[in-house]
């Protein structure tokens, strides 16, 4: 069985993972207030990016775009096709 901590990259230790994502972190808290300023302000910009993102791509889901085409039950689309409707 796989060990589900590496399937990325399984020659690298976990460990260079979380000392240079540290090392970021640490490095740019020690820049000046302006810099952490946009540093802060683009990753905030980008995390409300990717929730909309997200929200969009569950919709078009939702509405059959996914790659099977299936229309999920939001959309009530089973109504038409079902008489008794029981969700189990």
């Amino acid at each position: 069985m796989a060990d589900s901590r590496n399937l990325g990259r399984p020659d690298i230790n976990p460990a260079v993972f979380i000392t240079v994502f540290m090392l970021i972190t640490i490095i740019s808290n020690f820049m000046p207030v302006r810099v952490y300023g946009e540093i802060e302000f683009s990753f905030g910009l980008l995390k409300s990016l990717l929730v909309i993102g997200l929200i969009i791509a569950g919709l078009v889901v939702d509405v059959g775009g996914g790659p099977t085409h299936d229309v999920s039950i939001i959309s009530c689309s089973c109504i038409h096709t079902h008489k008794n409707l029981t969700l189990s």
